[in-house]
């Protein structure tokens, strides 16, 4: 009897392990635009490693690391923040980069452990390795803006991250982040040490931390900290109002389908200004010399008005070619970024008719 009773004891506690171990099982799962804090938690209780993966819909390269992401085994949420849809991302201005793909993984708790650029199989690799052994890769490098090594850049990141997520809770953060920045110096990092400042009422150095942060003037930061520069202003500027500064608006995207190698196809992109103080285009940019601008490249916008410009694109191979066209102009978003996606057109070929 007491033979059997072992047996079930045993056999109950086996079944009992199954459950749990089923129960805590760690799988990939794949969710989209949950914020940071909830998508940790919800990793926290099973002690599973999560991925913040910064994809544009447009780019040919993120469609690739979609269609990878569904066949890869990985076991971790990935959580996917689409760039292209989020006029200012918190995590671009973060990691100081408008490159994507870019997989920024974390463990249960919080913390960035590696970040992985591209779409390529060696970069699932590496994402798959970091998952599994929970330490940074040491086989692909993550090239980025401060001109840092790998190993120096990803505390320093990960740091940065703990106290803007600490900022949002209300912490005074004064003497961690005047610590952080002995080390590194850029717009993100300059605008959280404002916001502390101005949370704690010390004027003087809100009034310092806001010149320094409007003294930024590379494309990179125009581009990715438009929003952060408006703060700043806001607080040195008396009087000053966003919604009375001029503003570009433009398509971000423009598709051009039945492009013929060699043959010249001319579209038109409008532009407006949608502010209430002139506009001056100050430049325009082609990434290309398979596209050329048939307007000036600077002229005055007025209050509401709208001017379209007229481009042609020249295809110089086959399949989807992606360019480039950058408008810069002395708006409240100085730098305009317009992608170009253009489709071939399939030619009949003579042996076909």
């Amino acid at each position: 009897m007491k033979k059997q009773k072992c047996y079930t004891l045993a056999f109950t506690m086996a079944i009992m392990l199954m459950f749990l171990t089923a129960c805590t099982r760690q799988e990939k799962r794949i969710v989209n635009g949950l914020d940071f804090q909830s998508t940790m938690e919800t990793c926290q209780t099973h002690g599973q490693r999560f991925c913040i993966v910064l994809l544009d819909t447009t780019q040919t390269t993120s469609q690739i690391y979609l269609q990878r992401l569904q066949e890869t085994a990985s076991q971790a949420l990935f959580n996917i923040i689409f760039t292209d849809f989020t006029k200012s991302n918190v995590y671009e201005q973060w990691l100081y980069s408008d490159a994507t793909p870019v997989t920024c993984i974390f463990s249960p708790d919080g913390h960035l452990t590696d970040i992985i650029p591209g779409a390529s199989r060696k970069c699932f690799r590496c994402i798959d390795e970091v998952l599994q052994i929970g330490k940074m890769t040491t086989e692909l490098e993550y090239y980025n803006n401060f001109t840092m090594d790998k190993a120096k850049i990803i505390p320093l990141l990960d740091e940065i991250w703990q106290c803007n997520l600490l900022l949002e809770k209300g912490s005074d953060l004064t003497l961690r982040l005047e610590q952080i920045a002995q080390n590194i110096e850029y717009p993100f990092l300059t605008y959280l040490e404002m916001v502390n400042a101005i949370r704690n009422g010390d004027k003087e150095k809100t009034d310092s931390l806001a010149l320094r942060l409007c003294s930024y003037e590379g494309d990179l930061d125009l581009e990715l900290y438009p929003d952060l520069f408006i703060t700043a202003r806001e607080n040195t500027i008396p009087g000053f109002d966003a919604t009375e500064e001029a503003n570009l608006n433009a398509p971000s995207v423009v598709n051009l389908h039945g492009c013929m190698t060699g043959k010249p196809k001319v579209f038109h992109i409008p532009v407006n200004n949608s502010g209430k103080k002139p506009l001056d285009v100050e430049g325009i940019e082609m990434s290309c010399s398979c596209l050329e601008l048939f307007d000036d490249t600077d002229f005055t916008l007025m209050p509401g008005e709208t001017r379209n410009l007229e481009f042609e694109f020249t295809a110089d191979r086959n399949g989807q070619i992606e360019r480039e066209i950058i408008i810069r102009n002395n708006g409240i978003y100085p730098i305009k970024r317009i992608r170009i996606i253009a489709e071939r057109q399939a030619q009949t070929r003579k042996e076909d008719i």
